[in-house]
């Protein structure tokens, strides 16, 4: 054997090892799957493909600015992985200098005329140093408000059609936080959120709000990017198009607008109940259906309809990514959400969670006045602390109540429900204890509170208030089924809400056992043993024909034998249509027409994850998805917007006439909730060990190799 041969066959087996050693150390972060498959959905839509558009934002290092790049490419094509850091130097426009460092990246599958959702997924990848920037807040986050910024500008147009939307008219947003007494609100509560940012004892708490509102002002500035772009080609802007701080945030908290309101004009019986009749929307209008079931063998499903006003019918699936870890954070964090332009929470609400968490909830009224005394603007509004409560949980859903309790506001009271899909290896009955969690918020003021100290240093108080929390688990097991509609299960949230006091005075329409959407729950529930079964459930509309959406006691509580005309109403079915019910008062309705008769409101959606959605595909979350009001099964005509369909119509900029949309499976991305490799070396322990190992049996085997040969080589050359 020549001297070369021996060279070449060393220098391949040298080859061979090195791609064995870079295989172990790069498996720990190979991107789980095609990142196109986060946009995959099976929907039947005609038209164009969906665009999918992918924008970065990078921030240079040397001028300390914010530039954003973008890459459009046709549906089906998929953009480089968001997580290969070797690509940066694309992203951010084949920077050559090395100063520009990637901060966030939006990719948008603009996907909404299609399949009724655009796709929004904002990842954060690195937060630079806020070093001496005069246009920002000192205690601003730049990664967090390189998230914001990312949206803002990526989803500029939904933002200004759904708001306008929300906003605008005489019964909008806009005109309710107008009247007296809310600005004054917004500005204290703002200001006591800023007071726990810089109070040194909020810890991570203090950090987490830090980072959501710096998000929101990247949000405004992202959006307002894109108007001085207009500006700049020559466009007209008008003065109504900008966006402020303010502004947003009153539109994130607009769950919140309506107990607000009440607080303002408790005093005020005549005003309160002008300010209801004008804006039902915010003060009366209840919110959602949600169900979970369990199949045995099968799945474990957790099901969601949002009602809402029709105008808010622009829908986003959105995910957060929040990459980036400092120290002493222990997981990468993801919230997977259906949302609305422009709101940093889902709204509906309906969440999954990087600890593998379902969650959702339904709205429940106060009519216990007394209540309202509690609320004040020195509190975190529920918009935030759902969030923060998604952001910072342990594995424990008994902790996500932990901290959403934390400066508990009173505001958009509801029956939340915390699924853990992580915590099952199989969907067995019994499910073991902690799977299911149930948790019911009234105001409260906070024990051994001091609220006289405005700007005082100590704003953060660690004590959770305000929640009456069980784990559920045995009543899910002996049931099968859970059931909310806007009804509190605890007998003390049922007593303190006022809601007992209703069903003394109006009759089954406020008992939790027998009111109509309870009693449809218990009898269909039992033959549920598939996804589509679920999902006709969640679709459930045909109110002429369901003996339980007759409307009860239409002169007040007792069995009078009177019925109403009409005899049934729409929003006694799990997916409401408002629309469909006729016109009419007292007279038609009984004492409950204002939630029973013709109305902007209806149920708009249905989300549903699972326990096999969400820990059986690795890499990815899968759901299922409809955008629009039900068809009970081809019984309900279409939902359309046509002339006269309300006598005050509202703002619909940029809908679609006819919501006919399929129910679509979606996919998102998901990475393990383990620390990301570079920040922690234990995490490639395993990879070093193995690499070791590996080098020192190659360098053996070559020895062993050189050895043989060199002694064959010997001989023949004897």
């Amino acid at each position: 054997m020549s001297l070369t041969k021996i060279f070449v066959f060393l220098t391949v087996l040298l080859q061979m090892h090195l791609v064995m050693v870079q295989g172990v150390m790069f498996a720990g972060n190979k991107d789980s799957g095609n990142h196109h498959d986060s946009f995959h959905s099976n929907s039947k839509g005609k038209g164009r493909p969906p665009t999918m558009v992918r924008y970065v934002v990078c921030y240079d290092n040397t001028t300390q600015q914010f530039e954003i790049y973008k890459n459009e490419t046709e549906a089906g094509f998929p953009f480089p992985s968001i997580h290969n850091e070797s690509e940066d130097a694309f992203l951010c426009g084949n920077n050559e200098t090395g100063n520009q460092t990637v901060v966030s990246i939006a990719d948008v599958n603009y996907s909404f005329y299609v399949t009724g959702w655009d796709e929004v997924e904002v990842t954060l990848r690195s937060s630079p140093l806020n070093d001496g920037r005069d246009d920002l807040p000192p205690e601003t986050d730049l990664g967090y408000y390189g998230v914001g910024l990312a949206e803002g500008y990526a989803t500029q147009q939904q933002m200004e059609m759904s708001f306008y939307n929300t906003w605008t008219g005489e019964n909008g947003l806009g005109a309710l936080v107008q009247q007296e007494g809310f600005a004054e609100w917004a500005e204290e509560q703002v200001e006591f959120l800023q007071s726990i940012v810089r109070d040194p004892n909020s810890g991570a708490y203090g950090r987490q709000l830090q980072r959501l509102l710096s998000m929101m002002a990247g949000l405004v500035d992202g959006y307002n990017r894109r108007l001085r772009e207009e500006l700049t080609a020559g466009v007209a802007v008008g003065e109504e198009r900008w966006l402020n701080f303010t502004t947003l945030y009153w539109l994130n908290a607009q769950g919140e607008v309506g107990d607000i309101a009440r607080v303002i004009a408790l005093s005020d019986v005549s005003r309160l109940a002008e300010l209801e009749a004008a804006f039902p929307r915010y003060l009366t209008d209840l919110h959602c259906s949600a169900f979970i079931k369990v199949v045995p063998e099968v799945d474990l499903f957790a099901a969601h309809v949002t009602w809402n006003s029709y105008e808010s019918m622009m829908r986003q699936y959105k995910t957060y990514r929040f990459e980036h870890l400092e120290e002493e954070e222990e997981v990468r964090k993801q919230v997977t959400m259906s949302s609305y332009p422009g709101l940093v929470f889902s709204l509906d609400d309906w969440y999954m969670t990087h600890r593998q968490f379902s969650i959702m909830e339904t709205t429940f009224g106060l009519s216990n006045n007394s209540l309202f005394d509690a609320v004040r603007p020195r509190r975190v509004p529920t918009f935030l602390r759902t969030q923060l409560a998604n952001l910072l949980s342990s594995s424990d859903p008994q902790n996500w109540f932990y901290w959403f309790g934390l400066h508990n506001s009173g505001t958009y009271s509801n029956q939340w429900m915390v699924l853990d899909m992580g915590r099952l290896q199989h969907v067995r009955l019994p499910l073991p204890s902690g799977v299911f969690w149930v948790g019911e918020q009234l105001p409260q003021m906070p024990p051994d509170s001091d609220e006289s100290a405005a700007g005082s240093s100590n704003a953060f108080n660690p004590v959770s208030f305000g929640m009456v929390v069980e784990d559920l688990t045995q009543t899910l097991n002996e049931q099968t089924y859970w059931g909310s509609y806007n009804m509190p299960y605890f007998e003390q949230v049922y007593q303190e809400s006022g809601t007992a006091a209703q069903y003394a005075e109006l009759g089954e329409l406020y008992s939790y056992t027998n009111t109509s959407r309870a009693r449809i729950f218990r009898r269909d529930q039992a033959n549920i043993t598939s996804l589509d079964g679920v999902v006709r459930l969640m679709r459930k509309g045909d109110y002429k024909r369901d003996p339980f959406s007759l409307i009860p006691n239409c002169t007040g509580a007792g069995a009078d034998g009177h019925t109403c005309d009409p005899a049934s109403s729409s929003f006694l079915t799990i997916a409401s249509r408002g629309d469909l019910n006729p016109e009419g008062g007292r007279e038609r309705y009984g004492p409950s027409y204002a939630r029973l008769g013709h109305r902007n409101h209806g149920g708009t959606d249905v989300k549903i994850s699972s326990w096999s959605g969400m820990t059986q595909h690795p890499g990815d979350w899968r759901a299922h998805v409809v955008c629009g009001p039900t068809t009970a099964e081809h019984t309900l005509p279409t939902f359309r917007w046509r002339p006269g369909l309300y006598d005050v119509m509202p703002p619909i900029w940029g809908l679609p006439v006819e919501y006919d949309f399929p129910l679509v499976q979606v996919q998102t991305e998901v990475r393990p909730v383990e620390r990301r490799a570079s920040h922690d070396w234990r995490s490639h322990r395993t990879g070093i060990v193995v690499i070791a190992v590996c080098s020192l049996w190659t360098v053996v085997g070559l020895c062993f190799m050189v050895k043989r040969i060199w002694k064959s080589y010997r001989v023949a050359s004897g």
